[in-house]
């Protein structure tokens, strides 16, 4: 096992649509998305992580260009799945999104395991802060670490700074949010597409649960969807959550019931990334919340689907 430096640690987790959400155990055509592996000469793919990927530059080869070439890789990735949704599309088909983290750090690489069973890979605490890099993204987005922002500044096109929390770490972590790079390897996100936020003339109540990790708090803070889009909503908390948490959001049923037709249900379901918090903007119901949408069952999106439609055209 041999200690290298300043190794590039892509790490490229799938995502949900943020424009039309991933029905759960809907069919996706996966063989478009196998043309993600191989754009950029020279990484390294180390595995698939459930639904994840994490791939670095920087061994077993080294190269001066890794850190650029990296970024490009991850907005390639992202130009990609653009047109595998637009395949999606074509056939019916529901679409996929992802969020890619890039960091750089020392870390161990070479043959890791026991006797039995090695592999090659890497570990170390630059690999866990890229995991907490890309939990910060949306779909569609990718998230440049400072360590590699550094290494990139002068080729690449920055839309806007974060300023996250990530367990580990005192004071707020700047992330980089990258659209595009000029250059030998120039390359841009595909646009986006327009968020059209629609106020509720009857605000939603729901009750939401922030997720550490995989566990669910078992106390949900209460408040009511003002705003809705097709991939997300603006919502008054009676209490703050943080930018960057996942949440679960649980809809009272019964309050959709004038505006839907879908059979009546206590309550609908569904997954949402907390994107902004504006604790000097509170509305009905507290602080003022935007969210994308991560994960929403068939009937949750009809229904709000249904739901802003009516407000956008009421009878």
């Amino acid at each position: 096992m041999e200690y290298e430096r300043e190794l590039i640690l892509p790490l490229h987790v799938l995502r949900t649509d943020r424009r039309r959400c991933l029905f759960p155990n809907a069919p996706v055509r996966w063989e478009s998305q196998g043309r993600c592996a191989g754009f950029m000469k020279g990484w390294w793919f180390d595995e698939f992580q459930g639904d994840g990927i994490l791939a670095f530059f920087g061994a077993p080869l080294a190269a001066a260009d890794d850190p650029g070439r990296a970024v490009a890789c991850a907005i390639e990735m992202q130009r990609a799945i653009a047109r595998m949704n637009e395949e999606q599309r074509r056939l019916g088909l529901p679409e996929l999104q992802i969020g890619v983290g890039v960091n750089t750090g020392e870390v161990i690489v070479g043959n890791i395991g026991s006797e039995t069973r090695t592999k090659y890979g890497a570990v170390g605490s630059a690999i866990n802060l890229a995991y907490r890099i890309e939990s910060q993204t949306v779909g569609g987005q990718v998230l440049v670490g400072p360590n590699t922002f550094e290494r990139v500044r002068a080729m690449v096109k920055v839309r806007r700074t974060v300023e996250a929390h990530l367990k580990g770490f005192d004071a707020p972590l700047t992330l980089y949010d990258v659209v595009g790079m000029d250059g030998p390897y120039a390359v841009a996100l595909p646009d986006a597409a327009t968020v059209t936020l629609v106020r509720l003339s009857t605000p939603l109540p729901v009750t939401c649960f922030p997720i550490d990790g995989k566990r669910v708090s078992g106390s949900g803070v209460s408040g009511r969807i003002t705003e809705l889009s097709e991939s997300g909503a603006v919502a008054c908390l009676g209490e703050p959550v943080e930018r960057g948490d996942n949440v679960r959001i649980v809809l009272d049923g019964s309050h959709l019931a004038e505006v839907v037709d879908e059979p009546a249900v206590e309550e609908l379901e569904l997954y949402a990334k907390v994107v902004s918090v504006h604790p000097g903007h509170a509305g009905p119901g507290g602080i003022a919340t935007s969210l994308v949408f991560t994960s929403l069952s068939s009937s949750a999106r009809r229904a709000l689907d249904q739901a802003r439609d009516f407000a956008a055209h009421p009878a």
